[in-house]
């Protein structure tokens, strides 16, 4: 049976427990760790909506944020911000309300290194920077045009995590839970036909992207 590649994945309870550390030593987190971790709590967010499993999801969209906001700010990169019709908008012109952007950090280049977030979406202070940045050099950004601004409503937390429960208990419960379902799902797969098979494959690897090695 095909496994996902599960290379530089992390769980979603490893990825929640990496970021209440980003902020313990005030040091640029590494850019793999934080991408791996804004990777796996995005397709948890994605797979919640479509009924793989339940997360209280105002919670974990702070911290999607809060990695985003992270990410966007401590590591030079080429931005692209599309129009409400999904058109691109031209560097130096104003950006719309109904905008999103599309992150592009130095250095990585899978094609899943690109990361979008709405612009309402900013933390406000981040968003007044990067627009003043936009109108002035377009689409690059390096982290010393964010040293002068404090991040208030969407930040890596310094003393704790709002909803910290829920949120340890979603990740590390919700792992078990993952785990009996990935193993339902497998020998559902031998008994079915081809279609159902293509169907169950693409339910356990929606588990896999977010709870990484089920098999054992």
């Amino acid at each position: 049976m095909a496994r996902t590649d599960r290379r530089e994945k992390l769980a979603l309870d490893e990825a929640y427990r990496l970021f209440k550390t980003l902020d313990q030593e005030n040091i640029t987190p590494n850019i793999y760790q934080l991408v791996r971790c804004l990777k796996t709590v995005t397709n948890a967010l994605e797979n919640s909506d479509k009924g793989h499993f339940k997360l209280t999801k105002r919670l974990w969209q702070r911290i999607q944020f809060a990695l985003f906001d992270r990410l966007f700010t401590s590591f030079p990169g080429y931005v692209v911000v599309l129009k409400g019709d999904g058109t691109v908008l031209a560097p130096k012109t104003e950006i719309p309300e109904d905008a999103q952007l599309e992150l592009h950090p130095e250095g990585l280049k899978r094609n899943d290194d690109g990361f979008r977030l709405a612009v309402e979406d900013l933390d406000p202070n981040t968003r007044a920077a990067f627009q003043k940045v936009w109108m002035e050099r377009g689409n690059t950004t390096r982290p010393s045009d964010f040293v002068n601004y404090q991040c208030e409503e969407y930040c890596v937390p310094k003393l704790f995590v709002i909803g910290d429960e829920v949120l340890t208990e979603e990740s590390e419960k919700g792992k078990e839970r993952a785990h009996k379902q990935w193993w339902d799902l497998y020998w559902q797969a031998y008994c079915a036909d081809k279609n159902s098979r293509q169907s169950i494959l693409k339910q356990m690897q929606a588990l896999e992207l977010v709870w990484g090695d089920l098999y054992y």
